[in-house]
C-alpha cells in the first residue's frame, strides 16, 4: 500500500510544454473604450494611444478615454486605421474618407463619387495633406486635400485586382501594393508583380518593413512571407508559426516580429518562435491588430473583445491552468535537484521540474495535511513542511510525520526554521518547539516562560541570537533565555517576517508597515499611504540593496543604495499593470531560487520574477510623456481665439500670450502619460517670475494661480515615474500688464510732480531752517561775547589789578628800579592783549597770542609771589602755534586755580606744567598740572575759612558749550582732578582741554 502512495505521489498530474502564464490587461467598453471591435492603433506625439473600433475612435492615457463619434465630426462610426503624420496630427480612415484630429477638433474630408459599395481598406501618407488611398472595387489613388476640399486621382494598376487589401511605401519610395491574389509594388509609375514559388493565389492581409529592410508579407492561408531582397522565405504552422491566416504583423524595438491571428498571438525572436494563447494568460485569442508604443508595451486589438496590454516577460505567472493543485501559494522552496516544491492551502503540495506539475496531497501520499503553512530545505538536502497536521519531512525516498504525539507542541506549524547548529525551529499559535540533533523536542510556552503566540518567522543574526516574531511581538533567544523586545513602533503590531542584512540588521514585516531595527532603534519605512500596503506579508532580500515586500496592495521593490548613508529609499509598486495576478501576496510566501529569481506567493497564483528581463526591458528608462493641454482663464475653459489672442493650431496653446492687471486667476491643465505605469505618473510645477522653487510632488495634473500681480511670468511643469527622474520642462510664457497707475509713464508723470512739489517744499523749509540757524548763531554769538566779556572781567578782576598796582608800588618804594619797570611792562602788555582780544570780536585766537598771555600772566603771578612757583610750557613741535586758533583767554582761570588753590597754600615752592600736544585722533590736547596740595585739601581748607573763589573756569565751560555749537568742533574738558604719586599721595592737581581739528557734519 505505501509502495502504491509512493507511485501516486510521484504521477505527474499536468505536464504543460510550457507551464508558466503571461499577464495580459484588458480594456473594454466598461473601462470607456468606445467598441471591442479593433482594427488600428496608433500612438501620437502626446504618447496618447488611438483605438480604431466600429463604433468610432477612442484615445487613451493610461487611465480614461475619450472617444470620438460622428456627433463630433467624423465622417462614420466605423474606423478602419489610424496613423500619425510628420508634424504629429493623427488621421483617421473612415469607410467613405478621412479624418483629421488636431487639438480635439475633427476635421472630415469625404472622399468625392464614392458609392456605399466602396469602402477604404487602407491608406499611406506621403506628404502634406497627400495620401495613397486603396478602395474597395476601384483600386488605387492618390488623395489631395486642398482648401478643405479632396481631389481623387487613380493611378494605373489595371494589371491587378481592384480588392487591395494592404499598401505599403518602404523605404526606396516603393508602395507594395497586396490584393486578394497578388503582391506587386509601384515605384517611379512602373508597376511590378511579384511572383511567390510557393504561392499559388496570394491573399495579402498587410505588409511592413523591417530595421533590416526585409519586406514582410502576412497572408489568408499561406502563413508569412519574408523578402530579403532576392528570394521569399515562408513561415508556417510546421515551423512555428501561431497560424496560417495571419492578420497583422508588426516589428518591435528589439528586431521581434510579431504576428496576430484568430487563434492567438506569435512572437519571432532570437530563440524562435512564441506563443500566446489561453493556455498560457491570452484570455481572448482572436487578435486582429498588435503594435508596440514607444515605451515597449505591446498592444493587442481583438475582434470583439476590447483592447490587451501585455505587460511584457519579467512576470510570469502559474496558475491552476497550468497544473497547480491551488492558487493559494503559502510557501516555495528548491531541493538539491532544483525542483520546485509549492505549499498550498488547502490542496497539498507541488513539484515543478522546470516543464511539469506533480500535485499530491493528504489522500494520495503520506503527508501530514492538505493546508501547508511553512517549508525548508535543511543542509542535508531533506525537505520540512509545517502543516496543520505537524511536520513532514521528506528525505527523497521516505516521509516522516511529527504531532504532538511525538512531543509537537501543536500540530499546526506556521513556521520551519533550521539554525546554524542543525536544530529546527517550530512556530506554532502556542509557542515554539525546537527539534534537537538527538531527535527530541524541546517546547517553549507560557508555561516555559516564553509568552509569543502564533510564530510566524524566524531569524539568525551574525551573533548567533535566534529572532522570532509573533502575533504579540519581537522575541529573541541568546541560548539561555527568550526576550522581548519593545517600542513604541512595535506596539499592538504583529510580526510577519524578520529579514536580516548584510551589517546585521533586522528588518522587520509587521501589520502596520517596514520597521528597520539597528538593535538600538527602531524606524518605520514609508510606503504608501493605503492602509493595505503597510500590511506586510513578507519580505526578502535579492541583493545587499534590493528588498521585497510583499502586502495587500502589491509588491515593492525597496532599494536601499542611499539608505545607510543618509536613510533614504527609493521605491517601485508592482501591481496587475506590471503582471501580477493578484494585488494581495501570502504570508511568507516568497523565495529566491538559485537562479536569481524571485517567486511569490498570491491570492491568484505563484508569480515569477527575472530580473534579466526586467532590466531588458527597462533599459530605456522612459520618462512619461507630458504636455500642456489647456491654460484657463477664472477657472474657465477660454477661447483665447475669440479674445483675440494667436493660438497654436497643433495644440490650441495661445502663443505669445498678454493679459490685462484684472485677468490674472490663470489655471494650467497638463497630461503625464506613461502607459507601463500610469498611476505613477506624478507632477511638479513653478511659476518663474513667482515661485523660487518646485512645488511639492503632486498626482494632479492641473495647477491654479490667483491674484497674480504684473510682470512676465513663465510656467514650468515636469513630471516622473519615481520622482528622481524628471522629464525636460515643458513651458509656457505670458505677461500680465500693470494697471495705468502702476505704468512707467505714470510713474514718470507722479514723480515729475512730487518732484516739484518737494523741490519747492524742500526749498522753503531749508530757507527757514537757514533764518533759524542765523538767529540761532546770532544768539550764541551774542551770548558768547558776554561771556568772553565776563571771562575778560574774570581774567582783569579788581583783585589782580589791585594785587598788581600794589606790587608795582612795592618796588618802586623800595627803590628796586629794574623789578618795578618789568612787572609794569608786563602787566601793560597783559592789560593792552586782553582788551585787544576783547574789542576784535573773534572769539578764537592763534595760539601763539594765547601762550604770550599766558607768560605774561604766570610772570606777574610769579613776581608779586616772590618766585613761590615755577612753571614752564612745551609745545610739540609737531603743533603749528600760528595757525592753531584756540579760544581766547580759557588757559589762564586754570592756571590761577592752580595758582591760589594748590600751590600758595604749600610752605614749598609750587610749580606749573602746560603741554600742548597732537593726538592719533587729530585733536590738540592741553594739560596743565600743578604739584599743588590738591584738590581735597583745598576743598577741606575751603570749609575752615579761606574764600577765594574763582568763577573763571564756571565761565569757560559755558564758552567751551557755545564753541562747539559755533565752530562745529568737539571740545572736550577733563577735570580739574587730583592725581597721585606712586605711593598713592595726593600729587597735584591736572586739567585736560582736547580741541578737534576736524569741523563735524553739520546736521541741518
Amino acid at each position: 500500500m505505501k509502495r502504491f502512495l509512493l507511485a501516486l505521489f510521484f504521477l505527474p498530474a499536468f505536464s504543460p510544454l510550457e507551464a508558466q502564464e503571461y499577464s495580459f490587461i484588458p480594456y473594454n467598453v466598461e473601462d470607456g473604450l468606445a467598441q471591442t471591435q479593433i482594427f488600428s492603433i496608433c500612438q501620437d506625439d502626446d504618447g496618447y494611444i488611438w483605438f480604431a473600433t466600429a463604433g468610432g475612435a477612442s484615445r487613451f492615457d493610461g487611465k480614461t478615454f475619450k472617444n470620438y463619434s460622428k456627433n463630433d465630426g467624423l465622417i462614420d462610426n466605423q474606423i478602419l486605421s489610424i496613423q500619425k503624420d510628420s508634424t504629429g496630427q493623427i488621421w483617421m480612415a473612415s469607410i467613405y474618407g478621412l479624418n483629421s484630429v488636431r487639438k480635439n477638433k475633427i476635421k472630415s474630408y469625404p472622399l468625392p463619387e464614392v458609392s456605399k459599395a466602396d469602402q477604404i481598406t487602407d491608406f499611406v501618407i506621403i506628404g502634406a495633406n497627400n495620401f495613397y488611398v486603396a478602395i474597395r472595387n476601384r483600386g488605387l489613388f492618390e488623395l489631395t486635400i486642398e482648401e478643405n476640399r479632396t481631389h481623387l486621382r487613380q493611378i494605373d494598376t489595371r494589371d491587378l485586382s481592384t480588392n487591395i487589401r494592404s499598401i505599403f511605401l518602404d523605404r526606396e519610395k516603393r508602395l507594395w501594393i497586396g490584393t486578394t491574389y497578388e503582391l506587386a509594388y509601384l515605384k517611379d509609375g512602373i508597376l511590378t508583380k511579384m511572383k511567390i514559388p510557393e504561392s499559388q493565389s496570394l491573399n495579402v492581409s498587410k505588409i511592413i518593413q523591417d530595421k533590416q529592410g526585409n519586406i514582410w508579407i502576412s497572408s489568408f492561408d499561406e502563413g508569412v512571407y519574408k523578402y530579403d531582397g532576392k528570394k521569399f522565405h515562408q513561415y508556417t504552422p510546421e515551423n512555428g508559426l501561431i497560424a496560417s491566416s495571419i492578420r497583422d504583423i508588426h516589428e518591435d524595438h528589439y528586431g521581434s516580429i510579431w504576428f496576430s491571428s484568430k487563434t492567438g498571438l506569435g512572437k519571432l525572436g532570437k530563440k524562435g518562435f512564441q506563443e500566446f494563447t489561453p493556455k498560457n494568460g491570452l484570455e481572448f485569442n482572436n487578435i486582429n491588430v498588435v503594435t508596440e508604443d514607444a515605451e515597449g508595451n505591446i498592444w493587442l486589438g481583438t475582434d470583439g473583445s476590447g483592447v490587451l496590454k501585455f505587460t511584457g516577460d519579467a512576470f510570469v505567472n502559474f496558475t491552476t491552468r497550468q497544473g497547480l493543485s491551488s492558487n493559494y501559494i503559502m510557501s516555495i522552496v528548491q531541493d538539491k535537484e532544483a525542483n520546485y516544491w509549492l505549499s498550498t492551502y488547502g490542496s497539498g503540495i507541488c513539484r515543478y521540474d522546470g516543464k511539469s506539475m506533480t500535485n499530491f496531497d493528504h489522500f494520495n501520499s503520506p503527508l501530514a495535511n492538505n493546508t501547508v503553512w511553512s517549508s525548508c530545505c535543511d543542509r542535508d538536502g531533506n525537505l520540512w513542511f509545517g502543516t496543520s497536521g505537524g511536520v513532514t519531512t521528506y528525505n527523497g525516498t521516505s516521509f516522516k510525520t511529527y504531532t504532538r504525539a511525538d512531543g509537537l507542541l501543536s500540530n499546526k506549524v506556521t513556521a520551519v526554521f533550521e539554525d546554524k547548529n542543525g536544530n529546527f525551529w517550530f512556530g506554532t499559535p502556542v509557542g515554539i518547539s525546537v527539534f534537537t540533533s538527538k531527535k527530541r523536542f524541546t517546547n517553549y510556552s507560557e508555561e516555559d516562560g516564553f509568552e509569543g503566540l502564533h510564530i510566524r518567522t524566524f531569524c539568525q543574526d551574525l551573533e548567533g541570537l535566534i529572532w522570532m516574531g509573533a502575533s504579540n511581538g519581537l522575541y529573541f533567544y541568546d541560548g539561555m533565555e527568550f526576550s522581548k523586545v519593545w517600542d513604541t513602533l512595535l506596539a499592538e503590531n504583529t510580526i510577519y517576517s524578520i529579514e536580516l542584512d548584510h551589517k546585521n540588521n533586522l528588518w522587520l514585516g509587521t501589520s502596520n508597515g517596514v520597521i528597520f531595527y539597528d538593535k538600538l532603534s527602531f524606524k518605520k519605512i514609508p510606503t504608501l499611504e493605503a492602509f493595505s500596503a503597510n500590511y506586510i506579508n513578507f519580505l526578502k532580500f535579492e541583493n545587499d540593496h534590493t528588498l521585497w515586500v510583499g502586502s495587500n496592495y502589491g509588491i515593492f521593490e525597496l532599494m536601499l543604495s542611499n539608505f545607510y548613508s543618509n536613510g533614504k529609499t527609493d521605491l517601485i509598486h508592482y501591481t496587475r499593470s506590471n503582471g501580477m495576478p493578484s494585488l494581495e501576496t501570502n504570508l511568507n510566501a516568497v523565495y529566491k531560487d538559485k537562479r536569481g529569481d524571485m517567486w511569490f506567493g498570491t491570492g491568484g497564483g505563484l508569480t515569477r520574477f527575472s530580473r534579466s528581463q526586467l532590466e531588458e526591458e527597462d533599459s530605456r528608462n522612459f520618462l512619461p510623456f507630458l504636455s500642456l493641454n489647456d491654460v484657463k482663464l477664472f477657472l474657465e475653459t477660454t477661447d483665447w481665439e475669440k479674445k483675440g489672442k494667436g493660438v497654436n493650431p497643433y495644440t490650441g496653446i495661445p502663443e505669445n500670450l498678454t493679459l490685462r492687471y484684472n485677468q490674472n486667476h490663470l489655471s494650467f491643465v497638463y497630461t503625464g502619460i506613461s502607459h507601463s505605469n500610469p498611476s505613477k505618473v506624478r507632477f511638479r510645477y513653478k511659476l518663474v517670475g513667482l515661485d523660487e522653487d518646485w512645488s511639492p510632488v503632486l498626482y494632479s495634473s492641473i495647477a491654479t494661480y490667483s491674484n497674480l500681480p504684473h510682470g512676465k511670468f513663465t510656467f514650468m511643469v515636469q513630471s516622473s515615474i519615481d520622482g528622481e527622474s524628471w522629464t525636460h520642462p515643458t513651458t509656457f510664457s505670458f505677461v500680465i500688464f500693470p494697471p495705468f497707475w502702476l505704468t512707467w509713464w505714470f510713474y514718470s508723470l507722479v514723480a515729475l510732480l512730487g518732484g516739484s512739489v518737494i523741490y519747492f517744499y524742500i526749498g522753503r523749509v531749508k530757507k527757514s531752517e537757514q533764518q533759524k540757524r542765523e538767529n540761532e548763531l546770532i544768539k550764541l554769538q551774542s551770548k558768547l561775547l558776554e561771556l568772553e566779556q565776563l571771562s575778560l572781567n574774570a581774567s582783569m578782576n579788581r583783585h589782580f589789578i589791585f594785587n598788581s598796582l600794589n606790587s608795582i608800588q612795592y618796588y618802586i618804594n623800595t627803590q628796586d628800579k629794574i623789578a618795578a619797570n618789568k612787572y609794569l611792562t608786563n602787566f601793560a602788555k597783559l592789560i593792552r592783549k586782553n582788551l585787544d582780544s576783547s574789542s576784535s570780536g573773534q572769539s578764537l585766537v592763534s595760539l601763539v597770542e594765547e601762550l604770550e598771555r599766558l607768560e605774561l600772566y604766570l610772570s606777574l603771578e610769579n613776581m608779586r609771589f616772590q618766585n613761590k612757583f615755577t612753571y614752564e610750557i612745551k609745545v610739540a613741535e609737531n603743533i603749528d602755534a600760528e595757525s592753531l586758533k584756540v579760544p581766547s583767554m580759557f588757559l589762564q582761570p586754570y592756571v590761577e586755580n592752580s595758582i591760589w588753590h594748590g600751590i600758595l597754600p604749600m610752605e614749598k615752592e609750587g610749580h606749573i606744567r602746560l603741554k600742548v600736544f597732537k593726538t592719533e585722533n587729530e585733536s590738540v590736547k592741553f594739560i596743565i598740572e600743578d604739584n599743588g596740595i590738591g584738590i581735597q585739601t583745598s576743598m577741606d581748607r575751603k570749609q575752615t575759612g579761606q574764600k577765594h573763589q574763582s568763577k573763571g573756569m564756571e565761565i569757560n565751560r559755558s564758552r567751551i558749550a557755545l564753541l562747539q555749537k559755533i565752530t562745529f568742533r568737539n571740545i572736550t574738558l577733563k577735570g580739574p582732578y587730583q592725581f597721585y604719586n606712586e605711593k598713592n599721595e595726593p600729587a597735584g592737581t591736572r586739567v585736560e582741554i582736547e580741541i578737534s581739528l576736524q569741523q563735524n557734519v553739520k546736521n541741518d
